[in-house]
């Protein structure tokens, strides 16, 4: 019995989740126009698994040859004493917390 009340509860607000996508609308105004919870309804939001076809992106690979001369590179000097070279395969992020942890503001 249990059971058969969960899946009942979860194919109705799959049920909204899925009026709600194709509404337009913003959840919050979703929720009021339907007399929903807003709170209840971006849980079940979340819990609801979302099938992997729609989940996934086809996105386009493109691959850059690489060079491995002096111009491929850049070299940053900070506060006249750190020099940091930087090669085309460089990590942007790592890049971003060296420069932090140097005190640089970006």
């Amino acid at each position: 019995m249990k059971n058969s009340l969960k899946i009942s509860k979860e194919k109705f607000w799959k049920d909204h989740i899925q009026r709600f996508v194709k509404s337009g609308q913003s959840r919050r105004q979703y929720c009021q126009v339907e007399n929903l919870s807003y709170w209840s309804f971006r849980d079940w939001q979340k819990k609801i698994e979302i099938t992997p076809e729609e989940k996934l992106v086809k996105v386009s690979r493109r691959f850059y040859p690489q060079k491995n001369d002096e111009q491929t590179s850049i070299e940053i000097l900070v506060a006249d004493k750190v020099s940091i070279r930087i090669t085309r395969s460089f990590d942007g992020q790592l890049l971003r917390d060296v420069l932090n942890e140097l005190g640089v503001t970006l």
